[in-house]
């Protein structure tokens, strides 16, 4: 069973350098340009303590399964926002549960039974994979979770409920039923509910990108006029200085090993007025131009190699690459 959390407000990750709500007022301050009303701050302080909530029921629900269903794993995979040590100490000496932060959600998604969360995206993945998903919310509390996410699958508000409910999908009885108010939902939120695959969709964008004339051509070279400001700000020194800050980042414990306390104290102090910098790293890997050219080369077999060589893929910024045709 995969076990999805978002409780980042009650398990802030310790490479943001700092408290969620220091971090939210950052942000209040760099991106909105001002301080938070009394009643937002108020929400802020509500919203870490439901989630401090969130992760010991969740912790005492983990210990209640993994006693109840000891041939099951459980795999925690936690929002990569939270702090993924406070977990692994929590669950620690449960066998049968795992606390893994690796690969994409569906990966994980596609070989699980079913999927446990509360207001997590993820949900909404497992659902439209047409996996079980059960939407665990003991404190039950409305208005500090997204609603969207707890729209699908299977409600539930206490442990016995819970049990019972897994122990149907252990067992291969649980019905897994999609009602049309969750499609109807869905629908308003995800393109390919009805219809061909969003991959079908792509590769049919592709032939058409290859096969434009030159009036279509001409249109699109004006509109990469709104990429421009995106190309500016890719010059080599925010190149050089997004690449130190990558390195620091993912070797940061080899480096403190190697060099010491102090030395590495001063080199990422240097970093702390930047919250949540190295947290980024680990959200949102680079996406390298050979990922994308690989991907490209099964296009090309689909189409029978019709289309190779009739696009050209640049890169315009970090992790946005632009294509286009390049005959045209």
């Amino acid at each position: 069973m995969l076990i999805n959390t978002r409780f980042v407000p009650g398990n802030f990750s310790r490479l943001y350098g700092c408290s969620y709500i220091e971090a939210r007022l950052h942000q209040y301050a760099t991106i909105i340009g001002r301080e938070p009303t009394p009643d937002e701050k108020n929400f802020l302080i509500e919203e870490e303590k439901h989630y401090i909530e969130m992760f010991k029921r969740y912790s005492e629900m983990l210990t209640v399964l993994s006693s109840n269903f000891p041939d099951v794993n459980f795999i925690l995979r936690p929002h990569p926002s939270e702090d993924i040590l406070n977990w692994k100490e929590a669950l620690d000496g449960l066998q049968n549960v795992h606390v893994i932060f690796d690969g994409t959600a569906v990966d994980w998604i596609t070989g699980t039974l079913g999927v446990i969360h509360t207001g997590c995206t993820t949900g909404i993945e497992a659902w439209a994979l047409n996996v079980p998903v059960i939407a665990y919310n003991p404190g039950n509390k409305k208005g500090i979770e997204p609603e969207l996410p707890n729209k699908f699958g299977t409600k539930i508000y206490n442990i016995e409920d819970l049990c019972s409910v897994l122990d149907k999908i252990i067992s291969g009885s649980f019905e897994n039923k999609i009602n049309e108010e969750q499609l109807i939902t869905a629908r308003l939120f995800i393109e390919s509910i009805d219809g061909d695959y969003s991959t079908a969709r792509f590769l049919d964008a592709l032939e058409g990108l290859t096969g434009a004339s030159d009036a279509e051509c001409k249109n699109r070279k004006q509109d990469t006029i709104i990429y421009k400001k995106l190309q500016d700000m890719e010059n080599v020194k925010i190149a050089v200085k997004f690449k130190i800050l990558k390195f620091l980042s993912k070797y940061q414990p080899v480096l403190r090993k190697l060099a010491g306390k102090k030395i590495t104290d001063f080199i990422y102090g240097y970093f702390k007025k930047y919250p949540g910098l190295f947290a980024q790293f680990k959200k949102f890997p680079e996406l390298r131009l050979k990922e994308i050219k690989k991907r490209f080369s099964v296009y090309d077999s689909i189409f029978e190699n019709k289309t190779a060589g009739n696009y050209s893929i640049k890169k315009i910024a970090t992790d946005t690459y632009l294509i286009s045709n390049k005959s045209k």
